[in-house]
């Protein structure tokens, strides 16, 4: 079924190799078959949350770096 989606949705294959996928099958097996996914909104929501606290942290280390420069 995992396989059928990523066709339905054109989802490279090789996104397999990627590390969060294992993480991504262990999280659904650990919390078991009462899982909901999530929807888009909550998708976007937590991704870019995500990707802001590292852009945070990035920008945090060049202006200690350009403190010296």
């Amino acid at each position: 079924m995992i396989s059928m989606f990523w066709y339905a949705i054109a989802l490279p294959f090789n996104s397999a190799n990627s590390d969060f996928y294992p993480q991504m099958i262990t999280f659904i097996v650990e919390v078991g078959s009462g899982v909901r996914g999530p929807t888009a909104k909550e998708l976007v929501r937590s991704c870019l949350e995500a990707v802001v606290h590292d852009v945070d942290k990035h920008i945090a280390q060049f202006k200690v770096c350009w403190q010296s420069t």
